[in-house]
Order: C-alpha cells, then structure tokens, then sequence
C-alpha cells in the first residue's frame, strides 16, 4: 500500500478566511488531500478500477505495475520537491507534465488535467466533480474553464514550454466571463487588482521561472521595487 489509510492527519490552513496553507511537504500534503476525501466518502465515483472515458483508479495499491491515486500525488509531490517547491509558498508549480493519464494494463482510458485535478482534490464538492468530468466535453468545459490567478496556465518561451500546474494555491474552477476578466486585468499589481469572481479572487504576480513577484504581491500598496530580481520594469 502507498500510504497507511488510517492516518488522522489533515492537510493544515493558517486561516480559513484567508486561505493561506501552512508551509509542508508536497508529498504528504498532496496525499493527504486524497486520503482525506476518500475517508469521508470511500465509495465516490474517481475510486475503483479505470473505466473508459471515466476519471477513476484505485486509491491505492500494493501491484507496482497499477496506477493509484497515492501514487499520482506522489509523483507530482516528488517532482516538485525535486524543484525545491514546498506547498504553502503560494508560487507556480510549473511543468510540462500537463496532464494525468489513467490506463487499464496497457489501453489509455482517460486523461485529466493535473491543475484541475488538484483543485477538485482541494475542494471536492458535487460541482466541482461535475466540472472535472465534464473536462473532454469542449461545449461545456469551455463555459467552465480553470481560472489561473498567476496566468500561466499557457505554456511559452520564457516558461522553457511549462506550465503552472499549481491547482491548490493559484486557482479554481470558474466561468469563462471570470477567465477572460482576468486575462484583461491592466492594474499590473495585486493591491490595485479588484479581484475576479464572485469571491473577488486577486491576481498572483510571478517571473516566469515560478518564483513570486514580491512587491506586485504587497496587499497594501506598490513599493519602489529594491529586490535583486527586480519585480516589475522588466521584460519579463
């Protein structure tokens, strides 16, 4: 088994209104988040054996050979330790590995996007389950697109072709009204930016190596930027 089931631990927050994540390992946290879930509700539909075209494996498996949800979130966990990442920093967890792909032995049934996976893990309600599966069907998954608060959710040339899987800290479900304001967004700095949606989520401002942009993410103002790795009057 990848994980012993019976751990009591749950992923920590700071402040729930605030929504800030203690800092902690992303193994343990990403895992947890799956334990978690699949404690309250064992029988949900993304755990069992894959089925076609169905977002669905096992929680966890002793068969080296048999994907599982644990195994998922420690790859990812591990691949962002990898980069030094820690959860909690609230910066971009970029990768070219966009995508989870589930197979039954050797036939692919099913891929999904890591981003959205993450944020339906994160906050693992009706709708967002319905969202999630609803990822292959273009008409409806347009209408409910995922909302990157850093907007890196494009892969390009200064991201080396990566980009921000981070579905627990830099984004949500949403609506295409809601993507495309942020997309528009022209305040350039989090303590000018409005918000977007209906819970009024701010941009997040990072260099394209992930890393955040100090004095564009100051809550209160704009300070005349004095970081080694200037924050804004860059190309960047």
């Amino acid at each position: 088994m990848d994980q012993a089931f019976s751990s009591n631990k749950r992923p920590k927050l700071e402040s729930k209104q605030e929504e800030h994540i203690a800092l902690q390992d992303p193994v343990e946290y990403l895992q947890e988040l799956v334990l978690s879930f699949y404690r309250s509700k064992p029988n949900h539909d993304i755990f069992g054996d894959p089925i076609p075209q169905k977002i669905r494996m096992p929680l966890g498996t002793k068969d080296t050979k048999v994907q599982s949800w644990l195994k998922v979130m420690k790859n990812i966990g591990m691949e962002l330790k990898a980069q030094g990442i820690t959860v909690g920093a609230n910066r971009c967890w970029l990768s070219t590995q966009i995508a989870v792909k589930i197979y039954q032995g050797s036939t692919l049934t099913k891929s999904v996007l890591r981003t959205r996976l993450l944020a339906f893990f994160k906050e693992p309600t009706d709708s967002n389950w319905e969202l999630l599966s609803q990822e292959n069907n273009p008409a409806k998954s347009l209408k409910s697109p995922f909302d990157h608060l850093c907007g890196r959710g494009q892969p390009n040339e200064a991201q080396e072709g990566k980009i921000c899987i981070n579905g627990i800290e830099h984004g949500e479900f949403s609506t295409r009204v809601v993507n495309e304001s942020r997309k528009q967004c022209k305040f350039g700095a989090r303590a000018l930016c409005p918000g977007h949606g209906p819970n009024n989520k701010k941009c997040i401002f990072t260099h394209p190596d992930g890393s955040l942009k100090p004095c564009l993410n100051n809550e209160e103002f704009v300070p005349i930027c004095k970081c080694e790795r200037r924050c804004y009057g860059t190309t960047e």
